[in-house]
C-alpha cells in the first residue's frame, strides 16, 4: 500500500497518542494499585464519582466517644416497659444504659455496644454514652412516621423523621439545661478546618440516638407485606385504603441512621470558622447533623447495626430485593438479640484491621505468595494487638485494575462535543458559580437564562439545583417559568420539594423528560405511560432497559426579572444523600439573551466560573477502578481464651423465611461452618450500588 507524507504523519501521531494514553493508562492503574495495597481508600476515586472511604476512628479509654441518647414518648404513644410503675422514667433510662454501656471504660460488660466495639477494634477504638431523661413531643406518632410517594413513585418509609430530631431536642435542652451538651462534641470526622485533627470538636453532636415509644415498622412490615402494597405502581390514595392495623403499622418509624440535611451552609462557628454542614441548631456552637432512631424494643444488635452506619459503613444487603452477604457482617443480616462478627472488610475500613496483601505480579508482587490465616476475631485483648509474622488477621488479594465505563445522555447534536457534568457519589454538595451584571440591561429586555439538561437522579432524594443571590445574601432557588408554584407538578421541574421535605423549593431530580411528576418519560420512544413499571424483585437478572426510564434532553428556562438592574451571583448546586446513587446530571447551553452571553462548555477551561467539584464531560468516560478478594478465617464454633467470639450467635439454630413459588412462607434453616471466607469487592459499584435490581 503506497502512503503520502500526511498520512504517514496523520498515522505516526495517532500510534503517539494510543502510547501516551497507554502509559497514561498504567500509571493511574499502578497509583490505584500502590492506594489500594497501603489502604489510602479516599484515593481510589475519580472526578466524576466521588469514591466512599472512612478515615480511620479512633478513640482510646481516657477520651473516649460518647453517645447521646434520648428516649421520646408521643400524646398517644407511651412507652411500654415498666408501664404503670412511678419509676418507669428512671428503670428506662437504667434499662437502656445497662443493654448498651455497663460495666466500665476498660473493661465494658460483654454483649453491650461499648464492648462489642472495643472487641471489633482491637481496643483502639472506645465508646460509652449517657441516657437522658425521657422527653414527650406534642405531635402524635402518625405525623413524623407517616409514609409518603415519591415522584417517581417510590415510597420513604417516614415523612417527617427530621422534624422528629429537631422536637426531641428543643425539648430534651430545655428539660436539660444544665446538662454539658459540648462534652459530646470531641470528634471532627470530615477534618472541617483541615489541620488533619479529628479528635476535636467541630460544633456538631457526635452521636445521638432517639429511642421512640412503641415498636418499629420492621416487626409488622413483612407481615402485612406492605412493599408489596406499597409500591412503585400504586398510588398516593392507597395508604388511606389499608384496614386500620395495617395503617397503624405503616405509621410506625423504620429503626435507621439518617442525617439533617437543611440549613446548607450554615453551622456552628468553631475557633472562628463556619462549619456549614447544615442541620439542626441546639445551642450556641453545637448542633446536630447525624443521628439513629429506634424503637423501645430494639436488641442490642439493631444499636450495634445502626452505630455502625454512624461511624460510616454502609448496609451489606440489597435494600430492595432479597439479596444479601447472609449473617457474616452484622452490617449485613444482622444475628438476635447478639451480633456476630464484623467482616474484615468492615474492619479494614475503619483502619482497625490491616490485611496481609497479595499483590498481582504485573504490579511488583512475586510470582508465587503465600500467607497463614488466624482465626479473624481471635485477640490477646492488648491494645491494637499484632499477630506473629507471616500470620494475618486477613489477607487482601489486589486484582489488576479493571474500568468502568460511564455512559451519560448521549450528548446530541446541539450539546457538540462537551457539556459540564454534577459527578456522582454518596454524600455530595457540588457547586458551579458565576457572576452576571444585570445592571445595565435595557427595561423592555425580557432577563431569561436558559439551560439544556440531562439528568437521572434519586428522585426526590437528591437534587441538581439552579440558584441565584445578589450581594453576600443567602442562595434562592430558582424555579422554571412552566411551574407555577413548588406544588405544580406539570413542568420540567415535576418535584414539589427539595431535599428538607414539605415547604423548601425543589429542584430537577427523577428523570429528565418526566414532565408531570410520575416517574415516567411519556416522549421517549417506546414509552407505554399507562403500563406497570417493573417492580426491583422482577428487574433481578434482566437487562431490559424500561424505555419510560430513558432520560431526554430538556431544556429549562428561569425568569431573573427579580435580578434586573444589578450584578446576581448564578449557581449550580447538586445535592447528594448518603444513600443510592444515580448518573447525575449533564447541563449544556447556558443562554442568558440579554446580555449576549452563551456558554456552550467547549473549551477545555471554565473561563469565569467558579468551581467545586463539576467536570467536563463528553458524556463517555473510562475509569480504571480497584477490585479485590478479602480472605478471613471464621470460627463460630471457636471458644477464645480471653476474649469473645461474637460468631457464637451465628452458630445457634435459628430459620429463615422465603416465599415459594406459590407465595407460600418457607422455613429453613442454615448450619454456619468455619473455614476461609472469600469477599470479593467491586469497585465498579459505590456502597450504597449494592442492589442487584438496579443494574
Amino acid at each position: 500500500m503506497r502512503l503520502n507524507v500526511a498520512t504517514k504523519l496523520l498515522l505516526s501521531t495517532g500510534i503517539l497518542l494510543l502510547s501516551c494514553l497507554a502509559v497514561a493508562i498504567d500509571l493511574e492503574a499502578e497509583r490505584l494499585i500502590d492506594n489500594l495495597a497501603s489502604q489510602q481508600f479516599d484515593k481510589l476515586g475519580h472526578p466524576q464519582i466521588k469514591t466512599d472511604s472512612i478515615k480511620p476512628v479512633l478513640a482510646t479509654a481516657k477520651r473516649p466517644h460518647q453517645l447521646l441518647v434520648i428516649s421520646v414518648a408521643f400524646p398517644d404513644l407511651d412507652y411500654d416497659r415498666f408501664a404503670g410503675d412511678k419509676k418507669q422514667n428512671k428503670k428506662n433510662r437504667q434499662y437502656f444504659e445497662k443493654l448498651l454501656f455497663d460495666g466500665s471504660i476498660n473493661r465494658p460488660a460483654e454483649g453491650t455496644l461499648s464492648h462489642y466495639y472495643r472487641h471489633q477494634s482491637k481496643g483502639q477504638y472506645n465508646v460509652t454514652g449517657k441516657v437522658l431523661p425521657t422527653v414527650r413531643v406534642e405531635k402524635p406518632l402518625s405525623y413524623y412516621g407517616r409514609p409518603l410517594q415519591n415522584s417517581d413513585g417510590s415510597w420513604r418509609n417516614d415523612a417527617m423523621t427530621d422534624k422528629l430530631v429537631s422536637d426531641v431536642l428543643t425539648a430534651a435542652y430545655a428539660d436539660n439545661p444544665g446538662f454539658p451538651w459540648t462534652d459530646y462534641d470531641i470528634w471532627d470526622p470530615m477534618d472541617f478546618d483541615g489541620d488533619g485533627a479529628r479528635n476535636e470538636a467541630d460544633g456538631y453532636l457526635d452521636h445521638l440516638v432517639i429511642i421512640y415509644a412503641g415498636k418499629g415498622q420492621a416487626s409488622c412490615q413483612g407481615l402485612y407485606k406492605l412493599s408489596e402494597k406499597l409500591n412503585a405502581n400504586a398510588t398516593a390514595e392507597t395508604l388511606e385504603t389499608l384496614p386500620m392495623e395495617e395503617r397503624q403499622c405503616a405509621d410506625r418509624i423504620w429503626p435507621h441512621r439518617g442525617s439533617l440535611s437543611t440549613d446548607i451552609g450554615n453551622g456552628p462557628r468553631v475557633e472562628g470558622l463556619i462549619n456549614g454542614r447544615g442541620g439542626s441548631k441546639i445551642t450556641e456552637g453545637l448542633w446536630v447533623y447525624d443521628y439513629n432512631m429506634q424503637s423501645e424494643y430494639t436488641e442490642v444488635a439493631t444499636f450495634i447495626h445502626e452505630f455502625g452506619h454512624s461511624l460510616g459503613l454502609p448496609d451489606i444487603y440489597a435494600r430492595q430485593t432479597n439479596n444479601s452477604t447472609a449473617s457474616w457482617d452484622s452490617m449485613s443480616s444482622t444475628a438476635s438479640p447478639q451480633p456476630q462478627e464484623m467482616s474484615a472488610w468492615s474492619r479494614m475500613v475503619l483502619g482497625w484491621l490491616q490485611p496481609c496483601v497479595v499483590r498481582p505480579q504485573d504490579f511488583g508482587g512475586d510470582k508465587r505468595q503465600s500467607f497463614y490465616l488466624k482465626t479473624m476475631n481471635e485477640w490477646s485483648n492488648k491494645l491494637g494487638d499484632t499477630v506473629q509474622a507471616g500470620v494475618c488477621d486477613a489477607a487482601m488479594v489486589v486484582l489488576p485494575p479493571k474500568f468502568r465505563d460511564l455512559n451519560l445522555g448521549p450528548l446530541e447534536k446541539d450539546q457538540g462535543q462537551q457539556a459540564i457534568y454534577t459527578g456522582q457519589g454518596n454524600d455530595m454538595n457540588r457547586y458551579l458559580s458565576r457572576s452576571f451584571d444585570l445592571s445595565t440591561v435595557a427595561e423592555d429586555q425580557p432577563l431569561i437564562l436558559s439551560l439544556d439538561a440531562w439528568f437521572k437522579i434519586e428522585a426526590d432524594w437528591d437534587y441538581l439545583y439552579i440558584e441565584a443571590r445578589t450581594g453576600e445574601d443567602d442562595y434562592q432557588r430558582l424555579m422554571p417559568n412552566d411551574k407555577d408554584s413548588a406544588a405544580d407538578k406539570l413542568s420540567v421541574m415535576p418535584s414539589q420539594k427539595g431535599h428538607e421535605g414539605a415547604g423548601s423549593l425543589p429542584g430537577l431530580t427523577g428523570r429528565s423528560g418526566d414532565l408531570d411528576g410520575d416517574g415516567k418519560v411519556e416522549t421517549a420512544p417506546g414509552c407505554n405511560p399507562d403500563a406497570d413499571k417493573a417492580l426491583a424483585e422482577d428487574r433481578v437478572g434482566q437487562q431490559v432497559v424500561d424505555p419510560c426510564e430513558t432520560a431526554n434532553w430538556v431544556k429549562v428556562e428561569f425568569d431573573l426579572e427579580p435580578y434586573r438592574g444589578q450584578i446576581m451571583d448564578f449557581r449550580l448546586h447538586y445535592f447528594a444523600d448518603g444513600a443510592a446513587v444515580e448518573d447525575g446530571a449533564l447541563v449544556d447551553n447556558i443562554h442568558l439573551d440579554a446580555i449576549g452571553y452563551l456558554e456552550d462548555f467547549e473549551s477545555s477551561k471554565l473561563a469565569g466560573w467558579s468551581n467545586e467539584g463539576f467536570t467536563l464531560s463528553s458524556g463517555k468516560h473510562h475509569l480504571p477502578v480497584p477490585h479485590f478478594y478479602l480472605l478471613e478465617y471464621r470460627d463460630p464454633y471457636a471458644s477464645f481464651d480471653k476474649v469473645t467470639n461474637y460468631d457464637a450467635n451465628i452458630a445457634k439454630p435459628g430459620f429463615s423465611f422465603f416465599p415459594d413459588k406459590n407465595g407460600d412462607l418457607k422455613a429453613f434453616n442454615v448450619n454456619y461452618r468455619p473455614g476461609v471466607l472469600a469477599w470479593y469487592y467491586n469497585g465498579e459499584y459505590l456502597w450504597s450500588q449494592n442492589e442487584p435490581a438496579q443494574f
